[in-house]
Formats: structure tokens, sequence, C-alpha cells
């Protein structure tokens, strides 16, 4: 060997370059795991790709791989839920941002509800490559929603079958409203007045 012939390039700046990416993918995956939302990536045939701790943790998920390939699994979606979730799903993949309200039942058998919106994410060229779909735990809102339905009809339920004048004046004083035995004692003033 007389000699050895060689170049030497500077990468210093692609290094720096392959950093940041790495940074930013780290930084992106901890925010999608760490977040309180149940984050999903789903594809164009309507098949989850990934899903975030969040969504593992709540619908108490031992595996989640196995569910990686699988349109709205029925171990967590009855029929009737399964039709609006993919209807927003498509909403997404033509181009569209959906959102939908749907009852998910965790490995357990507990009702969870979710509500979740749908966005496509597209290349530079507008095409939709994939669906992000974020859910939000809105079970206790549910819950709520049913005990105050519940609560009001039994008062309205009171209110008509006591046998006491029951009625609401409103802030000008008018009769807002009044119960069957206020509009019969009503009724029965009347007709001793014509008498």
């Amino acid at each position: 060997i007389s000699g050895l012939r060689g170049t030497v390039q500077d990468i210093s700046e692609r290094k720096q370059t392959e950093e940041i990416l790495r940074s930013s993918v780290i930084r992106s995956r901890t925010v999608l795991e760490e977040s309180p939302v149940c984050n999903k990536v789903i594809d164009l045939d309507g098949h989850l790709l990934y899903m975030s701790n969040a969504g593992v943790t709540r619908l108490k998920i031992p595996n989640i791989e196995q569910f990686y390939g699988c349109p709205y699994p029925p171990e967590f979606y009855s029929e009737a839920m399964r039709r609006p979730l993919v209807e927003n799903l498509n909403r997404a993949i033509a181009g569209q941002i959906s959102r939908v309200e749907c009852q998910v039942t965790d490995t357990e058998g507990e009702t969870v509800w979710y509500d979740t919106t749908f966005v496509p994410a597209l290349d530079d060229a507008g095409r939709v490559l994939y669906v992000v779909a974020t859910s939000v735990d809105v079970t206790e809102r549910r819950q709520a929603e049913t005990l105050l339905r519940e609560s009001e009809e039994k008062y309205r339920t009171l209110v008509e079958v006591s046998p006491y004048c029951i009625h609401q004046i409103d802030a000008e004083g008018r009769l807002a409203s009044m119960n069957r035995a206020g509009l019969k004692m009503m009724a029965e003033q009347d007709e001793c007045a014509i008498q």
C-alpha cells in the first residue's frame, strides 16, 4: 500500500437535524401517551393502528396489540353504536372533521361514553393519509344528565299528583304553570261564580 485516499464530510448538521427530529418524535409520543384523552390513529379501511394509554387504561384492555388492524371490535361497540362511528369515520376519510358521542363497553362490561372527534390527517397534496380520533370520556356527565332527568320526572310526577294547588308565578307576577289540582280548583270556582 503506497497511500490512502479519502474524503472527509462534515455531518454535524445532519446529526443535529436527526437529533431535533428524534426529540420531536419523543415529545409528540409523550404528549399522546400522557394525555388524559383517548387518542387513536385509524387507517382508511377503518382499522385501528394506534391507541394511547388513556384509552387502553379506561377500557381495561390487557393487550391492545390484539385489536390493531380491527375495525371497531364487537367486544366494545354494539351494532347500533358502530353505525354512527363508521359514518363519522367515513366523513373524516372524505376529508371532513366530524364528531359523535358513542357508548362503549369496556372489557369488564362497564359502560363508557366517549365524545369522539375524527380529524383527517392530510399529506402535502391534501390527500387523507389516515384519521386521528380523539375521544373524551363523558361518562360522568351522561350519568349526571340521567340523574337530573330522573329527578325532574319524579318532581313533575309529585307536583302533578298532589291534591293541593301548586303553581309557579314568573318575575312579572303572571301565572307560569299550575298542576291539575290547581286547574281543577280554578274550574270549580268558575262554575260556582257562574251559578
